[in-house]
């Protein structure tokens, strides 16, 4: 994300710019106030892409088949009722989706499992 805030600092029009993020994979253990451990850094992280202007959002959906329930996310994240919903809203404003997940879905339970400092 920050290789694309810069190349829109330097190539684009920040302007006239704006970068969304609907997560809807495995990414959501970040982003959950429960995993800080795990992921120490996050959240300053999330704060400084929201500050740039990234709006963040998680698909309640795929929080809720991980294990994770609305109000355990950082403040800096809407939950929204469904990723496809919300993907084709932003798609029918003009903006392009880019999809990045490479890994199985994880649950937060089979994460505590792997991650000792959750543990």
């Amino acid at each position: 994300m920050k290789n694309h805030l810069r190349a829109i600092k330097e190539y684009g029009d920040p302007d006239k710019s704006h970068i969304v993020i609907v997560a809807h994979g495995n990414e959501l253990h970040a982003f959950s106030r429960l995993n800080r451990a795990a992921y120490p850094d996050m959240y300053e992280e999330l704060k400084a892409l929201k500050e740039a202007g990234v709006t963040i959002r998680v698909c309640s959906n795929a929080a809720r088949s991980r294990g994770y329930k609305p109000d355990e996310f950082y403040d800096v994240i809407t939950v929204v009722p469904a990723a496809v919903i919300d993907l084709a809203k932003w798609q029918n404003e003009g903006y392009s989706y880019m999809y990045a997940e490479m890994f199985p879905r994880l649950t937060r339970e089979e994460l505590v499992k792997q991650t000792i400092e959750l543990q």
